[in-house]
């Protein structure tokens, strides 16, 4: 697992306690990226949302996308601490 991923998981995590929400997502480029340690989701560089979204609640990060851009997030995008 990512070190750096891990840390802003947890920070994210304490934050969604503390406010006692359940989750937070997002498809913003920015957000995707800080949130993943610089993995991109973008298909379009001039496009403001990805063809991914990041899922982070208290249990899991996940990272929700279609079959077609999954595979290839997995093998060049993402950490090991969010599933597909």
């Amino acid at each position: 697992m990512n070190e750096e991923v891990s840390k802003k998981l947890e920070l994210i995590r304490q934050t969604l306690r503390d406010s006692e929400v359940q989750g937070v997502l997002s498809r913003d480029t920015d957000w995707f990226a800080w949130a993943t340690a610089d993995a991109s989701n973008t298909v379009l560089l001039t496009a403001e949302t990805g063809v991914a979204e990041v899922l982070v609640t208290t249990e899991d990060a996940l990272v929700l996308t279609d079959e077609i851009e999954a595979q290839r997030l997995k093998d060049e995008e993402l950490p090991a601490n969010f599933k597909v």
